[in-house]
């Protein structure tokens, strides 16, 4: 579904107009504003305002349920899916032992590489990316920018790379042999073939070498292993945020903590896994030890540079996840070392909320909900109205349908069940065809059916939409 036709009417809303103008004008100090819009326009609001916005935008909600949803209603509003990025936090709670889903391990590097590409001011993208993340995948301590820009290797056909150099700077950088190259952040050598998966590209690519030149770059599919287009070129990145390059840095800090009221049970785990980082191996679990890994750790907002704008969905709703997790991670520690399955020094995995709030303070910021101060930038209360609920009483909302088209009003209506939608309006002498997307903007006047979901309806100013 694609609803990139209608974006313009929300352009052309005078409130927004009023924001774009605002945030884009040449000469912007770092300011924060906050709109109060309805829940269920945010993600049009957003779209119209990403299609002016020179640079990365993040989208900061409170929960992933709520991610999930805005990634897929922006990807919609926008019409480019491919440009909408979703930020997870792990699955584990913090100071959880339990190994991050891979999924998740290679989204969130996959988006963190894709970042610290654009802090090179050289490399200037045509439409910067959109990441949504809920405020838990930022309050996780991660890898510093310029460390994982360490880790890019960019390949192409003609270069002098030995592979035994290349697979030696995978291994430090988060990936793991294979027989065979089926997933992300593995890799696999046989002869003059070098397979790698990494996780910033849908597909996995073969090298062909001879001696030390890169012949040819290919991808392939990692189900039948056949060979697919040719490549000029490949960037691959880090597979993990626990770069094996600062293993031997983690290991030292494990053994600095104070293991002196552990059990035997703990003090046995705990010793395998700092003899695996002193050897530099990747295990299931790592992600337990990135506070130990580097002394001044990052958050997804450090990867954002100037030229970003970071929008927060309720701010209120924000402070109060972010410090119901901190809570929760407390009571968690306390119990964890008072059980002896946790040294009472360990590092905090996470970035309490007056940390986050202050990286956020000297970002340009945009607040989407009603938490606004008497001089903040407002869309006008009469911007967005809440769409009504009808429960299932189509003759009322076809009622109501039509004095909108006799004002010349526009009416969308997106639904999963078009085609029983469509025989219902038959039967109260209703016609309308379903369509797939809306690329263009439709007349005055118009009703349109589309096949999809939205969560809420809404309606814009003046029955314009």
């Amino acid at each position: 579904m694609r609803l990139v036709g209608l974006v313009p009417l929300i352009e052309a809303l005078p409130g927004v107009q009023q924001v774009i103008q605002e945030l884009s004008g040449p000469g912007v100090v770092v300011q924060s504003y906050a709109l109060g819009a309805p829940e269920a326009a945010r993600a049009a609001v957003v779209a119209a305002l990403a299609r002016h916005w020179r640079g990365p935008l993040l989208w900061v909600t409170a929960s992933p349920e709520r991610a999930n949803q805005v990634q897929a209603e922006l990807a919609a509003w926008l019409g480019e899916a491919e440009r909408v990025h979703h930020f997870p936090p792990p699955e584990p709670l913090f100071y959880d032992r339990s190994p991050w889903e891979p999924e998740t391990v290679r989204q969130r590097v996959a988006v963190l590489s894709l970042l610290a590409g654009g802090l090179d001011r050289s490399e200037e993208r045509e439409q910067p990316p959109v990441v949504v993340a809920p405020v838990w995948a930022l309050m996780v301590k991660t890898v510093p920018p310029g460390l994982l820009q360490g880790g890019v290797r960019a390949l192409r056909q003609g270069q002098y790379r030995p592979p035994a150099e290349l697979v030696a700077s995978w291994l430090r950088f988060g990936y793991q042999p294979a027989v065979v190259v089926e997933e992300q952040g593995t890799f696999c050598v046989r002869g003059g073939i070098v397979d790698v998966f990494p996780p910033n590209l849908p597909q996995p690519v073969r090298i062909e070498f001879v001696g030390d030149e890169i012949e040819s770059l290919r991808t392939f599919d990692p189900g039948t292993q056949r060979s697919g287009k040719s490549l000029e070129s490949v960037v691959i990145v880090p597979a993990s945020e626990a770069l094996m390059s600062q293993g031997s840095r983690a290991a030292a800090s494990v053994r600095d903590c104070d293991w002196r009221g552990l059990t035997a049970v703990a003090t046995q785990r705990l010793q395998r896994d700092l003899e695996r980082l002193e050897r530099g191996e990747a295990f299931p679990g790592l992600e337990h030890y990135l506070p130990h890994f580097y002394p001044r750790p990052a958050s997804l907002l450090d990867y954002l540079d100037d030229r970003a704008l970071v929008i927060v969905d309720d701010l209120r709703a924000v402070q109060t996840t972010a410090q119901t997790l901190e809570s929760q991670a407390a009571d968690s520690r306390l119990e964890l070392v008072r059980d002896g399955e946790l040294p009472a020094d360990w590092p905090l995995p996470y970035f309490e909320w007056g940390e986050l709030a202050a990286r956020m303070a000297v970002k340009r910021g945009l607040s989407l909900g009603f938490d606004a101060a008497p001089e903040d930038l407002r869309l006008p209360e009469e911007s967005f109205q809440p769409g009504m609920r009808y429960g299932g009483r189509m003759r009322q909302a076809l009622d109501d349908v039509r004095k909108v088209l006799r004002a010349g009003g526009r009416t969308v209506i997106v639904s999963r069940q078009t085609a029983r939608l469509r025989e219902l309006m038959r039967e109260l002498d209703f016609e309308a065809s379903p369509a797939q997307d809306i690329e263009v903007t439709p007349p005055p006047g118009s009703l349109t059916l589309v096949q999809g979901s939205l969560a809420k309806g809404w309606s814009a100013a003046g029955d314009q939409l």
